[in-house]
């Protein structure tokens, strides 16, 4: 991206889309080892027509931007930060993806997402071996989550800050299927 002001970070940014939604991931870095510099971009900047969320990966703090909104802070001198920027749709559901992951919803891990008003659906891809995967997000009230192909832990949920969490697992006796060379077992989540 490109640095608004000299007293902007630089910073640069990708996307993973999925129809209709976008999810961004922003890098930002200080280019001062003296000074603090502001970061900021719009929502349209990381490819939102409508309100998002945005995951501060390293505070672990959520901060949501409506409509005509930007989002803009600052970082300290030296530092650097990573945003993952996530659309608001029509559900009020924003879904981050696999915790922990800098790239969370790539599709290695989540092929397909669809939206309605009352819901969220991910596909999420398990790869031999792994039992089960945290996923994340941010909603005005505490979702109700069903699985098909496998199980879900409880939600946990954050009221004053609208974080979401659980963990996600493929059958245990849900055979592998061959994608590419590699084995992999599929289940959906709904919220």
């Amino acid at each position: 991206g490109k640095p608004r002001g000299c007293n902007a970070a630089f910073s640069a940014s990708t996307l993973t889309k999925d129809g209709s939604l976008t999810t961004a991931y922003v890098c930002a870095f200080s280019r001062s080892g003296l000074v603090h510099r502001k970061v900021r971009f719009s929502r349209k900047d990381v490819g939102s027509h409508g309100p998002v969320c945005v995951y501060n990966y390293f505070a672990h703090l959520i901060r949501c931007v409506g409509r005509g909104g930007d989002f803009s802070t600052s970082i300290g001198p030296g530092d650097a930060a990573y945003y993952i920027v996530a659309p608001v749709g029509p559900s009020g559901i924003a879904l981050f993806g696999d915790h922990g992951k800098f790239v969370s919803m790539g599709k290695e891990r989540i092929p397909s997402v669809r939206e309605s008003s009352r819901s969220v659906t991910a596909e999420v891809i398990f790869a031999r071996g792994e039992h089960s995967v945290k996923l994340f997000g941010h909603a005005s009230s505490k979702p109700t989550v069903t699985v098909q192909g496998g199980s879900a832990g409880a939600v946990t949920f954050n009221r004053n800050t609208g974080y979401f969490a659980l963990h996600v697992s493929p059958q245990a006796n849900a055979p592998y299927v061959n994608v590419d060379g590699n084995q992999i077992r599929r289940i959906e989540e709904g919220q």
